[in-house]
């Protein structure tokens, strides 16, 4: 084989030469020999170009990463190539799927991609051949992961104590707790009816601007001896990104707490508002123990005709 040339099977399979002898006569008398060289398929190493993948946060077991995966190169005709995830950072996260034709796909092998966390991972891909000796070569594949909008979280079993009387438009307790996985996200409150979770703001509300998270009351007459707890829903917001705005809802529970007030005396007959149980002289007057105030915790003494 002379300097510079390369035999390759696959171009061509044989060579012709013609081979000539000479003597050492002054006539240059010669032979020849016509010659077919036969050249022999070795199996060659298969190739693979690397190449750049993208792929959403938070998609499921399966998803096929996008981008363009060139296919993989065996110069040996017939031969069968099969591609592995051998390498890099995204070996727990991507799994290689072999294809036809030389083709393969990375899919998502674990639902743990978080953009928040990690954004970008490299996968090394080893292709093999199928012949003698099974020859194989690796390529790196970088993979971005890419963001996506996800729903804020509001912190169930939420109390808020409100002092009775207080009057109405009146911002009460903490601000209401919440978070975001997507970190800059700003996020608005509402107090929404229940049942179609519609924003309602009969008894309480969110003060100004929605983004506070403050509870505030939007009537009077809340009253510790009527009712000592109410349950309202709140929904929280983002502000949006890839997919739109997103919510959650839960509920807070406001617990009514009790004042101290004044006792409200009955009329100066016994009408029976009063319970009465103990007497009291006093200026020649009859006092009566009474139970019966605004305050069931209160005690009062009440003057009552014997009538």
């Amino acid at each position: 084989v002379t300097a510079g040339a390369t035999l390759d099977y696959e171009q061509t399979t044989t060579v012709s030469l013609t081979v000539r002898v000479f003597d050492s006569s002054p006539e240059g008398l010669f032979a020849s020999l016509d010659l077919t060289v036969e050249v022999v398929d070795v199996n060659e190493t298969p190739s693979l170009a690397s190449g750049a993948l993208a792929v959403d946060e938070n998609a499921v077991v399966g998803t096929v990463v996008t981008g363009v995966i060139a296919a993989g190169v065996d110069v040996d005709r017939g031969q069968s190539l099969t591609f592995t995830a051998v390498g890099g950072d995204g070996t727990d996260a991507f799994s290689v799927v072999s294809g036809e034709g030389g083709t393969f796909s990375v899919q998502v092998a674990a639902a743990v991609l978080d953009f928040e966390a990690k954004s970008t991972y490299t996968l090394q891909v080893q292709v093999e051949d199928d012949g003698l000796g099974s020859l194989k070569s690796t390529a790196e594949f970088i993979i971005r992961v890419a963001n996506v909008n996800e729903a804020p979280s509001f912190q169930g079993g939420q109390v808020r104590e409100l002092a009775e009387n207080t009057a109405a438009y009146t911002s009460f307790g903490d601000t209401l707790d919440a978070s975001d996985p997507d970190g800059e996200q700003e996020l608005s409150f509402v107090v929404v009816n229940t049942i179609t979770g519609l924003p309602q703001s009969t008894q309480f509300g969110i003060a100004a601007p929605s983004t506070s998270g403050q509870l505030q009351t939007r009537s009077n007459g809340f009253d510790y001896e009527a009712q000592q707890r109410f349950t309202i829903s709140v929904m929280v917001t983002d502000d949006g990104g890839v997919g739109g705005q997103l919510s959650d809802t839960g509920e807070v529970i406001v617990e009514i707490t009790n004042v101290k007030e004044a006792p409200v005396f009955p009329a100066l007959t016994n009408d029976h508002q009063c319970s009465c149980k103990q007497t009291w002289t006093h200026a020649g007057q009859t006092y009566h123990y009474c139970a019966k105030t605004l305050n069931s915790l209160d005690r009062a003494w009440c003057y009552v005709n014997d009538g």
